[in-house]
């Protein structure tokens, strides 16, 4: 028997599943029929970030995985356990569910488009002074934009800002905690990032400093 899970964000293997932003996999673990720990099958890059939430098809030959950061899903062919097709489906997917044979294929009520072709870009993390990696998602809300920020690998429980920049300007986005574990699993922000032609993020320990635009470049979190 094979189960599919998400990375866990401490590592281990669990079938729980947890979002990080720069988590971009999918564990395929063998549970054991004497009930010992499930061994580790082969790790799922995913097309796209923040995997949350997963089903399988009723003939369970597919696995779909929700990429909340990518405004997307996956498609995991069971048989190889890789991606076999992205689905772009809208804005900040974090569960699904897949009902057979529902409705017919052009069958498109109660069916929104939040998010759909709307600008979303993942940025990495321009990590200073301490170790650790991440990724920033910036997507395009009405009016604003969101600022979402995930990280691994940091000083543990210590408190971190995030700037954005254009090479010349930086402006303080948020400040946030570490965990004991040295993650920032989710932080968020709401800013004009698009419109200010900011190019990239930097996340540095410690509080604002000032770096911290005047006027209407950037609004707080």
């Amino acid at each position: 028997m094979v189960l599919v899970v998400l990375l866990r964000q401490d590592g281990n293997p669990g079938i729980r599943d947890s979002t990080n932003l720069s988590t971009a996999q999918t564990l395929v673990y063998r549970r054991s029929h004497t009930g010992a720990a499930p061994t580790l099958v082969k790790v799922v890059h995913n097309n796209g970030y923040g995997p949350h939430g997963i089903w399988p098809s009723p003939d369970n030959t597919r696995g779909y995985v929700a990429l909340q950061n990518s405004d997307a899903v996956d498609v995991i062919d069971t048989h190889t356990n890789s991606v076999i097709k992205t689905l772009h489906i809208g804005q900040s997917p974090m569960a699904l569910v897949y009902v057979a044979r529902s409705t017919a294929a052009t069958g498109t009520n109660n069916v929104g488009r939040q998010g759909l072709g709307m600008r979303t870009q993942n940025l990495p993390l321009r990590v200073s002074d301490s170790s650790g990696q991440g990724t920033a998602l910036i997507r395009a809300l009405p009016g604003i934009n969101e600022v979402t920020i995930g990280a691994t690998g940091l000083l543990p429980n210590q408190q971190f800002t995030a700037y954005a920049s254009d090479g010349i300007r930086t402006t303080a986005l948020m400040s946030m905690m570490s965990n004991q574990f040295g993650n920032i699993d989710e932080a968020l922000s709401y800013s004009y990032f698009f419109a200010n032609h900011y190019t990239s993020v930097i996340l540095k320990p410690g509080t604002p400093s000032g770096e911290q635009e005047p006027g209407t470049a950037m609004p707080q979190a």
